[in-house]
């Protein structure tokens, strides 16, 4: 009986002594990702930015501008065509808005938006209640990648960090697009200097057979953005 006792307190040792090492593995890649984009510090300085974009969606020409404000207020504007699309997340309400059509985002998809609009969100793992391990390297475009899982109640999102320069080079994670789930991979490159801090200029998103470039044109910090920006009828 003490034998049996024994073996199952040791199984159940080694378990969680792989658990808090893949944990401590992810944390360690996180923070070498955190110093290398610029450190600790001057992420902590970002109040707002706007990031401004243009791209290519299936031949048709896209305009982007994403506005950012601490620590969760989110606007995505996308232009194609005659086509105007509106995300927008502010005190915890989720709108998608198509021209003159305005739509609620709600319950996973509106959790799922807040993680994605909080700002500097690697920053506050604890805070944001996400839980990450680390899943071993892989390849991404012949380079080889430490492949994070970042995981909560609503969030499913893996990232990969480029394991010679530390800079996060892709990531996956499922969508809901047409009422059918898509695994979406976002690629990053082309990192370049802003006011101290390091982000991608060029990003490819696949999913399902349609790919989208984009090539950042601008990104601006802390340029003093209203709150009413985030407002539905601004």
């Amino acid at each position: 009986m003490k034998t049996a006792f024994l073996i199952l307190f040791i199984l159940l040792f080694n378990v969680s002594c792989v658990k808090a090492a893949d944990t401590l593995n992810a944390y360690n890649i996180i923070q070498r990702y955190i110093a290398v984009i610029g450190g600790r510090e001057k992420l902590n300085q970002v109040e707002d930015r706007i990031t401004e974009m243009k791209g290519n969606v299936q031949k048709v020409s896209v305009i982007m501008t994403i506005y950012q404000k601490q620590p969760d207020k989110f606007k995505q504007i996308i232009q194609a065509g005659e086509v105007e699309q509106i995300v927008l997340f502010n005190n915890d309400i989720g709108y998608l808005k198509i021209n003159d059509q305005v739509k609620d985002i709600k319950g996973v998809e509106l959790a799922k938006l807040k993680n994605e609009s909080t700002l500097n969100l690697l920053l506050n793992l604890d805070t944001n209640i996400i839980h990450i391990t680390y899943l071993g390297i892989d390849t991404v475009e012949n380079k080889p990648a430490y492949k994070i899982l970042l995981k909560n109640s609503s969030l499913n999102w893996i990232h990969y960090y480029d394991k010679n320069t530390g800079f996060k080079i892709m990531d996956e994670k499922p969508v809901i697009a047409s009422e059918q789930t898509y695994l979406q991979k976002t690629y990053y490159s082309d990192f370049r200097s802003v006011n101290g801090l390091y982000f991608p200029f060029k990003i490819i998103q696949k999913l399902g057979q349609q790919v989208m470039e984009f090539e950042v044109t601008n990104i601006k910090l802390n340029t003093g953005i209203n709150d009413s920006e985030f407002n539905l009828e601004h």
